[in-house]
Parts: C-alpha cells; structure tokens; sequence
C-alpha cells in the first residue's frame, strides 16, 4: 500500500476504475432491487441517463418529462449501470430531509465537488455528523438576529452603490432606459456584499476595479459546470469511488475545471490568511473586532473550549463555502426575480407601491433607513420572492445515498412496471438518491392547479394543508432551501440580502423585456443560471431593458 502513495499520478488515477468497479460488483449482490420501479432507459451504461440532465436545453427538463410519465418515484441509470432512485415525491423527501436527519447523507461524489469549492468547510462536513454538528454550532452566531441587523445597513449601501452606477450610466448615454446585464449586476453585487460581510474585504465588483479574486470568481460555475465533457461526468462519479487518502492526489489532476477551482481556493486561503492575522492582531491587542463573519470565528477560536474552535483552514474554508454559495445562488436568484417581473409588469408596479408605502411609513417615524421589522412587514415583497424560489430554484436536485437498509413511504401510491401500486419503497444501504427538487415546486397537489404558472399572490394566502406536508425552512412547504436539520444555515441571512437588493432595484428602476427576439434559458451549470439561446459560450448573461423611475419625496 505504502508503494501506491508513491506512484505516479495516472497509476494512481488508474487504480480508481478498478475500485469503482468491485464496489458496484459487491454492492450489487448485497442490494435490495429497485428494477420494480419504471424509469427511462438509458444507450450508455458508462454514462446512464445523466448526460439528458446535465445538457438539457433548459434546466430541469428531463426531471419534468420523466416525472409526469413515470410518477414521483422512479428509477434512472447512473454511471456503470448503477440504479439511481429518483423521489420528488412528498412524504418521501419529507421524510429523507426532516425524520431521518443524517441517515441519508450526501453522496461521496458531491461531497468531493464541494471539497474542491470550499475546502474543509460545512458543505463538506454534511458527510460526517459530529463535524457538522461543531462547524454549524460555532457558525450559528454569525447568523443570529443580532448578527443580521448588523448586516442589514451594509445590504442596503452596497445595493445603492449599483442603483448609482446604473444612473450613472444612464446619464452617460443621455438616456432614461438602457438595456443591462442584470444578471452580472446582481453577481458583482452580492460579491460586494458577502465579501463585506463574510470577511471585511472589498471585491472591487461594482467599481470595476475588481481585484485578482474577483477575476478568478467572475463566471466560475458556468465555466467549470456547464455542458460538462463525457469524460468529466465519468470523472467525477469516480471520485465517489476514491478514499479520502487518496483523493488528495486528485487535486493536483492537470484537468481544467480542476485547476480552475484549484485557482480560486489558493487565491481565497492566501488572501484570508492576511486577513485572519490582521484580526487576530486586532484582538489580541483589545481592540474591537469586526462585525463580520470572519471576526466571529476568530472570537470563537479564543475560547478555552476546543469544541469551540475552529483551525484556520476550517475558518477560511468557511469563508469560502460562504462566498460561493452566498453570492451565486443570491445573485441567479434575483436575476430570475427581475426577469419574472420584466414580464409581469403588474406585479411589479404593485411590488413597487408596497416599498412607497413602507417607505413612508419609516419616515413618518423620523427613520431614515428601513428596519429588519420593516421588511418582515412587507407580505407581497416577501411573496414575489417566494414564487420566485418556487419556480426558479436555483439548485434543481439534492443527492443523498442512505447509510442503512430502510423502508421510504410515498404520499402517492406509484405503479411498478408489473403494475402492481406500492406505498413503499425499500432500499439498501449505499442505495443512490436523487431529489427533485424542482419537480416538488410544481407539483399541483402541493401549489394548486397553476403550479406551472409564476404567479406570487398564491403566497398571500395559506396552502391547502390537508397532506400535511412539512419542508422547508421558513413554512409554506418551500424547500428550495433544503429542509431539516441539515438545511442550508444561511438562508435568513440569503432572504434578507435579497429584499434588501431587490427594493433598491425596484423603487429606482423599472424593468421591461430587451428589443429583438432575445430569448432567456436555464442553463445548468450545477446551479440553475439564466442565459442567453445561442450565446451560451458567454456564461451568465440576463439583457434587459432599465428605465429610470423618478424618485419620490416623503
């Protein structure tokens, strides 16, 4: 064994197939079948019906297509022929998420893709129970309601900073509208803001003087993820296969997306360390520290007790886990916000009346900022962006494999290819899961007979609770921000960065389609990015048309 540590790279990366293979041979002897189930058929078994995912022309078609004709529980091929079961129904993804808590951790694959993205951190932790559990207790500060409004005066600066450069740009061409990349917008945007909030550093985004990290982050998930090679899907399903001794070798693969991630990490730990000392300094020498999520877990590490501490590639892990997921979903979240309300200009005009209205309320109170107590205030804001999670969820699947035999129950019964109906599905331990995320956001039973329809005012009102379903993190059955124990720990923090970007927006601009028949897809690319048809080499793009609107007097 100790000749394998040794041994050239490709004899390294060699040995991976033939480990992958005698797992899939033993696994299989020793699993429950799910060959009961009816699911699409598949040409490749080296690549199995993966590819129809990852290259459908819009995001979550194939989910949509198989689902309606195979139901809410059925069976897909992955790489090598392996059986993936495929779940978006109900009671079953309740009870993955919410009942059975770290018995369905995330698959080995996905835990190595987030390792790469951010190192050592929460997202990589999901896989081991104990680590998670400490890595969420000393972060659950940072996220607090205290921590929040803290965080709120900065939301709202950063985001007038881009209202400023739009008119400025405005101004330039002599023009009350002008057609803009508000998807690109949004990024610099809310880089600005997590890297002012997760670790005191200026990206340089919205001025355009962007800095070293922020040229390696721009365009990151579409370069690295979309329309991934055959070869990078063999890839990655066989670092599933890889053990935690050997997978560092992979780091150093001369594979292209790797050495571009690979970039951003190295970039990210350098300029963390500086900041790490620099406020270690600070606080070794009494001074106050930074409201920042960075200052945080420096203050933590100073505790006596070890549980509370985290090492400083833990903490700059962290930061980075943050960055990724804090400014990318955040930002395709409300570029899907601004598109829907480009096309729905009535919900736009009542969007903007509500943030008027608050508006004046704070100001008849001599308030010149708008509080936390504000914006919860705000129903039809909070509904828009609701739907929008609803119907643009920016992360379409969760992949799980269960660590022990057991029995998932269905809300609705499914027809086996025998015909048989079964309200129960047995699997095995190692057994693959795939949920769809995407397909439970437009079931009808759970959203009303409209559910294919982007429409806020369904949030206005209570959803029909007679399957007593219960996902999600804040009600409404929504779980586009993962569900249960191990949901998405920022997501107070995401929701009110979003209200807060999404009312500077709106109370100074109004938005409306591009000239010309440009045409908006979703574009996969791990995450769901909108994209311009037939311009997709370009990344992220979302034209459309900004006008001015002309201010108000309170």
């Amino acid at each position: 064994m100790f000749h394998l540590f040794l041994a050239p790279h490709w004899q390294v990366a060699l040995v991976i197939p033939g480990l992958a293979a005698l797992y899939l041979i033993v696994k299989h002897i020793r699993r429950r079948s799910i060959l009961h189930l009816p699911g699409p058929t598949s040409d490749s078994w080296l690549l199995g019906n993966v590819p129809s995912f990852q290259r459908a022309e819009n995001a979550g078609e194939a989910d949509f297509e198989w689902s309606e004709k195979y139901g809410l529980a059925f069976r897909t091929k992955g790489c090598f022929g392996e059986d993936l079961l495929n779940l978006a129904d109900p009671k079953a993804l309740q009870y993955v998420l919410n009942r059975s808590g770290y018995k369905y951790p995330k698959t080995s694959e996905v835990r190595y893709r987030q390792q790469l993205t951010g190192g050592h951190g929460i997202l990589w932790a999901d896989g081991k129970p104990f680590l998670y559990f400490k890595h969420r207790k000393i972060m659950n500060p940072a996220f607090s309601s205290s921590a929040l409004r803290g965080f709120l005066p900065l939301f709202f600066d950063i985001s007038h900073k881009t209202v400023n450069a739009w008119k400025a740009t405005l101004n330039q061409q002599g023009k009350d509208s002008s057609v803009i990349d508000v998807s690109s917008w949004m990024t610099r945007t809310t880089l600005d803001i997590i890297g002012a909030a997760a670790f005191d550093y200026n990206f340089g985004a919205i001025d355009g003087e962007g800095t070293e990290l922020y040229n390696a982050y721009r365009n990151l998930f579409a370069d690295v993820h979309y329309m991934i090679s055959d070869f990078t899907i063999v890839f990655r399903r066989l670092t599933g296969f890889t053990p935690p001794w050997l997978s560092r070798y992979l780091h150093f693969l001369p594979k292209k997306d790797i050495r571009r991630l690979r970039n951003v990490m190295n970039l990210m730990f350098k300029t963390g360390r500086k900041l790490i000392a620099q406020e270690k300094e600070a606080h070794e020498a009494g001074k106050e520290g930074g409201r920042d999520v960075m200052s945080i877990f420096v203050k933590a590490n100073s505790s006596e007790d070890p549980k509370r501490r985290l090492g400083e590639d833990e903490v700059l892990s962290q930061i980075m886990t943050l960055t990724i997921a804090g400014h990318e979903t955040t930002s395709n979240t409300l570029g899907w916000i601004l598109f829907e309300l480009s096309k729905h200009p009535d919900v736009q005009e009542k969007l903007r009346d509500e943030i008027r209205a608050t508006r004046a309320k704070a100001n008849d109170r001599e308030d010149k900022r708008l509080q936390i107590s504000d914006l919860e205030s705000m129903q039809y804001a909070k509904s828009v962006m609701k739907e929008s999670l609803r119907f643009h969820p920016i992360v379409l699947q969760l992949f799980r494999r269960a660590d022990h035999d057991d029995v998932i129950p269905l809300e609705r019964p499914q027809r086996t290819v025998s015909g048989e109906m079964v309200t129960a599905i047995p699997v095995s331990k190692g057994q693959a899961l795939t949920l769809s995320l995407c397909v439970y956001n437009r079931l009808k039973s759970i959203w009303g007979e409209d559910a294919d329809q982007w429409r806020p005012e369904r949030f206005l009102h209570p959803l029909p609770d007679d399957n007593n379903i219960n996902l999600g993190v804040f009600g409404n059955k929504l779980a586009s921000f993962s569900s249960g124990v191990r949901s998405c720990i920022g997501w107070r923090f995401s929701l009110l960065e979003m209200q807060a970007i999404l009312i500077e927006m709106v109370e100074n601009f109004e938005f409306s389609p591009p000239p010309g028949d440009i045409q908006i897809k979703r574009g996969y690319a791990a995450i769901v990015q909108p994209m311009v048809k037939g311009q997709e080499s370009r990344g992220t793009q979302l034209p459309l048309t900004v006008t001015a609107v002309a201010p108000i007097s309170y």
